[in-house]
Formats: C-alpha cells, structure tokens, sequence
C-alpha cells in the first residue's frame, strides 16, 4: 500500500507522523505497539530510525515545553507565598521494581500550589557505552547504586533552586528516610532546610510497628473490660461515650472489650516511642507525600515498569509525565505551537473532555460516601 499523508508537512516531515510518536509515547507504548496498530488497521508505518527522528524531536519540544511549565509553577508560589522561600514535598521513585533499577527520577512539589517545580531524571544505562562504540553522545547522568539516586537527585534539585527557580526550599517534607534530607539541610547555609514529616508514612509506621510487635508476640491475651477513659474530656458534649453517660447520670455499657494490662504493658514502649514530642512537632503540618505519589503514578503509565527504556525516552516520558501533572491536557499545547503544528478544534474540545473527566473523577473518590 502507497503511503499518504492527510496534514501538511514540515520541513519535509509529516506532522502526522510526529503526532502519532506523540500520541504512541502518551499511552505508554513504542514503535512496536505503533506497528501492529497500523499494519492491522492497513496503514503504512515508519521504519524505526524514522521514529526515533520523530522521538528526538518531540523530546525538544516537550523539554522546552515542560521546563517552562515549571518555571511558571515557581512563579505561582513566589506570587502565593510573598517570599523566595517555601515549603516542598521530595521523593523519588524507579522505573524497575527493586534495587536495581537503571532509571530513576526525583519530583519536588511545592506544598503549597501541590505543582512540581522541579525533577531531576537519572539513568544509569547507555548503550553506546555498552555496545562500546567510540563516538561523542551524551552517556548516562548518574553512577552508583540505585538506592541512592533519590539522595543524589535531591541534592542536584536543591542545588540548582536559586539559579533556576529563584526559590529556596526550606522546608523539607519527606518519609522517614533521612538520607536524602542530610543531603540538602546545609544547602543554602548551615540547618537552613528543616525537616518535616510526611503524616501519611508515619500513620503507616504506627501501623507497621503494632502488626509486627503482634506477630513476635507469641502469647494469647484474654480481653477483659478495663474502662480507659481517663484522658477522655468530660461534659455532655465530649466525644467519649462513657463520658456522656456520666455526665447524664446513665449506665454505659462498654461494647467493646479492652485490652488487658499484661498487652498494655508490651504496647506501652511501641506507643510512647511513635508518640515522641520531636516526632509529633514534625507532623503538626499535617501535609503528605500524597502528590508526589499521584505525580508517580502519572509517569508510570507513560513508562511502565515492565518495559525496558531507554535514556531518550526515560527522558521524554518524564517530561511528558510533569506537563500531565501540573496542567492535565491542555498542558500539552505549547508542544504543538513549538513544533508549529496546528491545534484542531477537536484535538482541544476532546483533551478539555478528559481534562474535565479526570477533576469530575477525583471529586467523586474524595466523597466521604465513596471511602466507607
């Protein structure tokens, strides 16, 4: 079947071609996906140097595209905050299940817009290096082990805020693994990044700590009703239950059997260790590493786990990845007016359909009624 072109070309490419590269790397799939779609559809395909020609240029774009996405998230937060300082949310995550992922990335969201201002994308793995071809290229951007990618991605982020972002990030809110924040807590002068706590990760730690301080215990404990309400408010418009009931002069059944004091005492240690002032003082934000996660997620649909990348497009589905989180969509037009393809209405009336989809969706699983 003779090829054909249905869009007008640029510099004597097909800007069709290039949207369907496009739209190919949005799912979360390559040239092999691409051509079994078309060859079943009987369509003409590209050869795979043509693709990757089509990749390289899509990667400028949606660099360009996306570095300016980010530098007006920094401006939002200047303009929210007053001051070049704020608060932001750090984590990292791989592209491989384990310890022993090639690629990584870090995201820094700003805690108070919930935008990624910055990301930092690593790869360990460059295949001109190991097919060992003499030649100028840009090789990998990271060595060393996987584990510590977040910690070296962090600092490069941090290190770079003033110049890029003109911001400094002063409040670290991270997990309970500190290895990246003592990394940057002297970045900017001697203790000028404080550490926050992700209240999410210590509510799973409570959690992680009480099932395996259960699972080590290997005596059976007889529930008895011993009445712990000491701390309990008092009045008729306490919480507690027990409480009510004795302001109203009512007998209140205890429903539920509490714990013994031979549990007490074992659980005691665990509770007043998680219950530690220091820790507790981290957590008075009440702010999570829920985005970061969310920003995660987004970018493993584009690059999924099971599939092998490489640096090229490590790098364009990161990037692609941001301009989705930080502006749904629509975040991805300036790509087209920077390859100078035209925006049709339908292209634009269909991604405000997702983009509205996704808000409706979001709203829908945040109800209360949704949770039960």
């Amino acid at each position: 079947m003779a090829g054909f072109t249905s869009t007008p070309k640029e510099n004597k490419k097909c800007s069709l071609n290039t949207l369907l590269v496009f739209g190919l790397r949005l799912m979360g799939r390559g040239f092999s996906a691409g051509m079994k779609l078309l060859c079943t559809l009987n369509l003409p395909y590209v050869c795979k140097k043509t693709f990757r020609i089509h990749e390289l240029k899509l990667l400028e774009a949606v660099k360009y595209s996306c570095e300016e996405n980010m530098k007006v998230a920094s401006k939002e937060v200047q303009n929210l905050k007053k001051t070049t300082t704020c608060g932001v949310s750090v984590d990292g995550t791989w592209q491989r299940r384990g310890h022993m992922s090639l690629n990584g990335c870090v995201s820094v969201i700003s805690i108070d817009t919930g935008k990624i201002l910055d990301l930092e994308v690593m790869t360990q793995y460059c295949k001109m290096c190991e097919m060992n071809i003499k030649c100028d290229h840009e090789c990998s951007n990271y060595k060393g082990s996987s584990g510590n990618m977040e910690s070296v991605g962090a600092f490069r982020i941090f290190e770079r805020s003033v110049m890029k972002r003109e911001l400094q990030y002063t409040e670290y809110y991270g997990d309970g693994d500190s290895k990246a924040f003592l990394k940057v807590k002297d970045i900017y002068g001697e203790d000028t990044v404080t550490k926050l706590e992700c209240i999410g990760h210590v509510q799973k730690g409570v959690g992680s700590r009480l099932r395996k301080l259960k699972k080590n215990q290997r005596t059976r404990w007889k529930s008895n009703r011993n009445l712990m309400h000491g701390q309990c408010p008092d009045g008729k418009d306490s919480w507690c239950r027990y409480k009510r009931a004795l302001s109203d002069k009512r007998q209140y059944l205890e429903k539920s059997p509490g714990l013994p004091n031979s549990a007490m005492k074992v659980i005691k240690a665990t509770y007043l260790e998680l219950c530690d002032k220091n820790l507790l003082k981290k957590c008075l934000h009440g702010m999570t590493q829920n985005n970061n996660e969310s920003f995660n997620n987004v970018l493993l649909t584009i690059l999924p786990k099971e599939t092998f990348i490489q640096q090229k497009t490590l790098f364009l589905g990161s990037y692609i990845a941001v301009l989705l989180f930080n502006s749904g969509y629509l975040g991805l037009l300036p790509v087209f007016n920077y390859l100078k393809i035209p925006i049709v209405p339908l292209t634009l009336k269909k991604y405000m359909g997702i983009d509205k989809e996704r808000v409706m969706k979001s709203k829908r699983q945040s109800l209360p009624s949704t949770k039960l």
